[in-house]
């Protein structure tokens, strides 16, 4: 999956260090469009040379963006709703058996 995905997620399950600069290992440019888009929250703690943001966490928005991310990657018939397949099932089941019987 995307860096993004990766980040959110990461995020979403507090695995992300406590300071997110160049020694975190996180690609600050993805880091910084999450938290600019209000994906992310932190506190900024930049300064003129150096790039770092404290007290990192996933929004709400963020969580929605995530569950975005998954359902886009999951199968079409992952949302398809068990009760209509169950009602098409009986629905064509009485159409063959008024068939049958009515012929």
């Amino acid at each position: 999956m995307s860096k993004y995905y990766e980040l959110l997620k990461s995020a979403n399950d507090n695995n992300l260090p406590t300071q997110i600069d160049e020694r975190s290992g996180i690609d600050l440019n993805i880091f910084r469009e999450l938290f600019q888009a209000g994906f992310i929250s932190a506190i900024d703690a930049s300064s003129s040379d150096d790039q770092c943001y404290l007290d990192v966490r996933i929004t709400s928005a963020g969580r929605q963006e995530l569950q975005n991310i998954v359902s886009k990657s999951e199968p079409w018939w992952k949302d398809f709703n068990k009760r209509v397949a169950i009602l098409t099932i009986i629905v064509a089941l009485l159409g063959v058996i008024a068939a049958i019987v009515y012929k």
